[in-house]
């Protein structure tokens, strides 16, 4: 957009300043003084004709140019300035005392590739200002703007529009109530709701500017970019066109209409060209999954969409972030980081949208929560992968391993996978635990409750026998190569051993439950989300320690 009217409106005023300053030459096929007209004034007629020094011209059919420095003009009024400017109109008035004026009748404003058409135009050479109250339209090489009010001034070099706005550009379509154009920095102001519509986008705010040159934009009150498949609203965003990258402050919510889901935090990036979204400061994502909503909080989470090199780097931050850990020993390393880098780049072949959520990651759903440093979730198989230290608890039972894959299907939990350090603790009451400890876990799930458990190699489980009345009759102490569980009604129903099972049954009567506690036991449930005003009461606490 690129609005010229400034300059027409500029030339007006001065043609008709002029007047007041008697700078004014005019001739006429016929002129004569008429005493009794308002004072005493000279009438004009036949091809009449006013210039100014500087070589402004107007031409009219007659006139009456009044004693008291009034000048009425009538019929086929035209206004030139050099080759470009030119006015034309049916009437124009102008009081030399006042310095207000009137052009109206079909009035038409052109200077060169720009017009200007109104019914009447207003002008003030005090105050150097000029405004169209009855409809307006201007048209130049690529826009057409309409509106019902329209104002210039000359001091602030600012065109406003008011009621009705309307831009139409080969680009894009802007409609808005008011509308403030400055002509030096060719830069919309937005002073209330507007829309910009375009093929690549939609944006709305309520206050904010564009720059028609740059493109560049910073929209505020309830600012909203939507595009293909993602809507970003913030407090205030600032948006570049040309790049197609947004950067949001406040109150941020970055949604995905295809997964259905939305990240929300206090800062972001977006960038419509890679699919890339970012955003930090109390992240929170929100998916709706069937019935249910599933809710986590990171410290900052980043969403790619068919963005290849950016992921791997991100694959990277991971690995390194592994490495660096001291609680890790080395094999446990080197088997995570095997992990991460052959699991997730098939995801990169795949071209699937990733979602990665990184520090104080904590999950909440009410059938199932989780903790862990790091969240990987993948539209391709709709899994969500912890890793570094996770943790998922389903009811009382607690499941942690090297990494945990939840597999979704339908928007519901469908199966649980940890390929290595599989250790699952069911809490009975504050001092009594089930445990069972293996390599690999395979978990599955029937409308969102779990129902079976797989464990693979070197499995060893503790197991409280209990009567019709919940009183522990014993422990059970088993190992074996293979072990599947069931569960009903949120606890461990029914346990099968196969594959060298050596059991060992342990009387209630003097036992220690810390000497029944396999190697590596700690139950976490404090970190457990209760709600999703827990989730981020914990997340704020857990930042807080951070710093």
């Amino acid at each position: 957009m690129s609005l010229k009217n400034g300059t027409l409106f500029l030339f007006l005023l001065a043609f008709f300043a002029s007047f007041s300053q008697e700078k004014i030459d005019y001739k006429a096929d016929k002129i004569k003084f008429v005493q009794n007209y308002k004072g005493g004034a000279k009438r004009l007629l036949g091809h009449v004709q006013f210039t100014t020094k500087d070589g402004m011209l107007m031409t009219c059919d007659s006139a009456y140019f009044l004693d008291n420095n009034l000048i009425e003009a009538y019929s086929n009024i035209f206004i030139r300035q050099g080759d470009s400017l030119t006015i034309t109109g049916k009437n124009a008035r102008y009081d030399g005392n006042t310095k207000l004026g009137l052009i109206d009748g079909n009035v038409v404003c052109h200077d060169n590739d720009m017009t200007l058409t109104t019914t009447s135009l207003n002008f003030d050479s005090k105050n150097k200002t000029a405004n169209y109250q009855t409809g307006g339209t201007i048209v130049s090489k690529e826009n057409t703007l309409t509106s019902r009010h329209g104002y210039y001034f000359s001091e602030s070099k600012s065109v406003s529009f008011k009621y009705d706005v309307l831009l139409v550009n080969p680009d894009y379509t802007m409609t808005s109530d008011t509308l403030v154009y400055l002509t030096a920095p060719k830069t919309a102001v937005f002073v209330s709701p507007t829309n910009i519509v375009s093929k690549k986008d939609k944006l709305y705010c309520e206050r904010g500017w564009y720059n028609t040159q740059t493109q560049i934009s910073h929209l505020t009150k309830k600012a909203i970019i939507y595009s293909e498949k993602n809507i970003l609203k913030a407090d205030s965003i600032h948006y570049f066109r040309k790049e197609q990258t947004g950067y949001g402050f406040h109150h941020v919510e970055l949604i995905d209409t295809a997964e259905k889901m939305i990240i929300s935090g206090e800062k972001s990036y977006s960038n419509q060209k890679t699919g890339c979204m970012w955003v930090t400061e109390r992240a929170l994502l929100t998916k709706i999954m069937d019935k249910d909503t599933l809710f986590a909080v990171a410290d900052s989470m980043l969403a790619f969409n068919k963005n290849v090199k950016v992921l791997k780097k991100n694959i990277q931050d991971s690995v390194n972030s592994i490495k660096k850990d001291t609680n890790l020993l080395k094999e446990e390393k080197n088997k995570q980081i095997q992990y991460l880098t052959k699991d997730t780049l098939n995801y990169i072949i795949k071209d699937s949208m990733v979602l990665k959520a990184y520090c104080c990651v904590r999950i909440y759903k009410k059938d199932m929560q989780g903790v862990s440093d790091t969240m990987i979730y993948t539209a391709y198989d709709s899994s969500l992968t912890l890793i570094h230290q996770p943790i998922l608890w389903e009811k009382e039972t607690q499941l942690s391993g090297i990494v945990i894959r939840a597999f979704l299907n339908n928007k519901k939990i469908d199966k649980i996978y940890i390929p290595e350090n599989t250790f699952i603790i069911e809490q009975l009451d504050t001092l009594h635990y089930n445990q069972i400890k293996g390599k690999t876990l395979w978990a599955y799930f029937s409308n969102d409750t779990l129902r079976k458990i797989t464990v693979n190699e070197n499995v060893q489980t503790a197991y409280y026998l209990q009567n019709s009345k919940k009183k522990f009759q014993g422990v059970n102490l088993c190992n074996s190569s293979m072990l599947v569980a069931k569960q009903k009604a949120g606890k461990l129903d029914q346990i099968l051993f196969f594959k060298k099972a050596k059991a060992n049954m342990l009387p209630m009567k003097g036992l220690n439950v810390k000497d029944i506690e396999l190697e590596g036991f700690l139950w976490q449930g404090h970190l457990k989300p209760k709600s999703k005003e827990d989730l981020l009461k914990q997340q704020g606490t857990l930042l807080e320690n951070k710093k």
